[in-house]
């Protein structure tokens, strides 16, 4: 009966996504993944259906996968987050009359701060890039603009045009400037300016 339930849920989660109205693909299968490994560890319990299964059932696991396994706390939360998923899919399709898992905790998972590259590093970046070529001074004048902006990369890569009326620059200017004055970002927006100048004026 626990291996019967999955194998119906994630039937019906690839229907849903066969009708572009559900889970892509990578995702059903780490449902799936994250599902028969629970599956493995009721079993070993001796529960027969998942209308045995209790909050204890579930932490015990969790416990298990922390300190048995050593799993990190982002992956216990990940199979966490699928477990609770199938239970309420369970109660909705009545097989449950109560989530038991409903209010148990997700682990803590600990972010790391993102590693930043310092100004010298920056400086050397830019200096890679040959700007002989109209390819090189566009390549540089995003770069400087990534720097000076904090666009995302996939923001500026999705940019066809550039338009920048001197005013409307000017404003951005200060704009960036009064938000971190005297920081190397001025620099970054007056050298972004200047390169998309020399892209302008060679047409």
């Amino acid at each position: 009966m626990l291996q019967e339930g999955i194998d119906e849920y994630i039937a019906s989660l690839s229907m849903n996504e066969q009708g572009h109205g559900g889970s892509n693909p990578n995702t059903i299968v780490a449902y799936r993944n994250d599902l028969n490994q629970a599956c493995a560890y009721l079993q070993r319990l001796h529960i027969e259906n998942w209308q045995q299964v209790t909050r204890e059932d579930i932490a015990h696991y969790l416990l298990e996968m922390r300190e048995a396994q050593a799993y990190r706390p982002a992956t216990i939360a990940r199979k966490l987050a699928s477990l609770k998923t199938f239970f309420r899919y369970l109660r909705s399709i009545g097989v449950l009359a109560v989530d038991p898992i409903e209010n148990l905790g997700v682990p803590r998972v600990q972010k790391d701060l993102p590693q930043v590259l310092t100004q010298e590093q920056i400086a050397c970046l830019f200096r890679q890039v040959a700007v002989d070529t109209p390819v090189g001074i566009r390549d540089l004048a995003m770069l400087q603009m990534l720097y000076a902006t904090g666009m995302r990369v996939r923001g500026a890569a999705g940019k066809t045009s550039v338009s920048c009326p001197s005013r409307r620059w000017r404003w951005r200017r200060r704009s960036a400037i009064s938000r971190q004055r005297g920081s190397a970002w001025c620099c970054a927006i007056r050298a972004s300016r200047r390169s998309l100048s020399t892209i302008m004026e060679s047409g």
